[in-house]
């Protein structure tokens, strides 16, 4: 792993690279590992939307991890569910709902309403 990793690290920080990588293909568990990091760069995962998409164009989305030590707190986070409905939707054409959606989650949150998870993590980092 340690091999990979460190080539896996330099391609996600290097900014001389003037083109982006739109996929990375790898074995699940490097998967795991990044999308994990990324949803750390992003807020948590609470907040990270995933879809996996076949060559074919067949495609599942969904939110990256549930959350069971949380069930009946009223405690949970829907933001990574829509958004990853909002990937969804750009996946199927359909824009103008994606970015309806999109714009209405990053608006709440921006209007400091958001789940305990959110909270903790702006507030630690003032």
């Amino acid at each position: 792993v340690s091999r990979r990793w460190s080539t896996l690290i330099y391609c996600l920080v290097n900014k001389h690279r003037q083109q982006k990588q739109r996929f990375l293909v790898m074995p699940n568990l490097y998967g795991d590992i990044l999308s994990d990091l990324c949803a750390g760069l992003i807020g948590g995962l609470g907040v990270m939307p995933s879809g996996n998409i076949d060559a074919n164009g067949v495609a599942n989305f969904e939110s990256v991890h549930g959350t069971p030590d949380i069930t009946g707190l009223d405690l949970a986070n829907p933001t990574a569910l829509l958004l990853s409905a909002v990937v969804m939707l750009h996946h199927m054409s359909l824009h103008d709902y994606g970015n309806k959606i999109q714009t209405a989650c990053f608006d709440t949150i921006r209007q400091e309403e958001f789940t305990a998870d959110i909270c903790c993590k702006l507030c630690s980092s003032v």
